[in-house]
């Protein structure tokens, strides 16, 4: 596994604590984003500022079938 802890985001945001980037050798076409906030609120703001969108915008454009999984505040392991 291949971890870049990007740690704080760079404009940060209210309510945003941290960003991990990481990809898994034997899933080769797969990169996963883990991003830690205090609460849902942060979360849902988060996902609605211009930056996060236009993400959202040019992930459509280049990575076929890319998917939000599981929000921070609803994950068991957490």
């Amino acid at each position: 596994m291949m971890q870049v802890p990007a740690g704080r985001p760079l404009a940060p945001e209210p309510g945003a604590l941290r960003l991990d980037v990481w990809e898994v050798e034997t899933e080769p076409d797969v990169v996963y984003v883990y991003e830690v906030g205090t609460d849902d609120a942060a979360f849902e703001s988060h996902i609605n500022n211009a930056p996060a969108q236009k993400f959202g915008e040019i992930m459509n454009d280049l990575v076929e079938d890319w998917t939000m999984v599981i929000p921070f505040g609803h994950s068991v392991a957490s």
